[in-house]
């Protein structure tokens, strides 16, 4: 993500948008489930979605 988006991101979640959350198919590599989707929906998203 370069700034602009980053910029365009938080202006949505500071205006309560309603907004998904893909997460890609590696992401339990990184992340442990189902921790990251707590943590993203308590950022703002709606919806998280992962296979």
């Amino acid at each position: 993500m370069d700034e602009d988006e980053v910029n365009m991101l938080t202006e949505l979640i500071k205006n309560k948008s309603k907004l998904v959350a893909m997460l890609a198919p590696s992401f339990p590599i990184v992340y442990q489930y189902p921790q990251i989707v707590t943590r993203l929906k308590q950022l703002g998203f709606s919806y998280v979605v992962g296979k």
